[in-house]
């Protein structure tokens, strides 16, 4: 998962749990709309939340 200032990014991956996971978020992050990104074909390449999150330098 990946916290920003109002919301929360989380991995799902089309499980019976990952509903639990988000509530569990949810309740660990209060006043943040917590968003889940299925990340079943990032994961299949080798990657994550973390790698999708990245900064990404300005244009000179």
């Amino acid at each position: 998962m990946h916290a920003v200032p109002d919301d929360v990014i989380a991995c799902s991956f089309n499980d019976p749990m990952d509903e639990k996971a988000l509530r569990i978020l949810a309740d660990a992050y209060p006043g943040r709309r917590v968003v889940s990104v299925d990340a079943r074909e990032l994961f299949a390449r080798g990657g994550g939340i973390h790698c999708i999150t990245q900064q990404q330098p300005s244009a000179i």
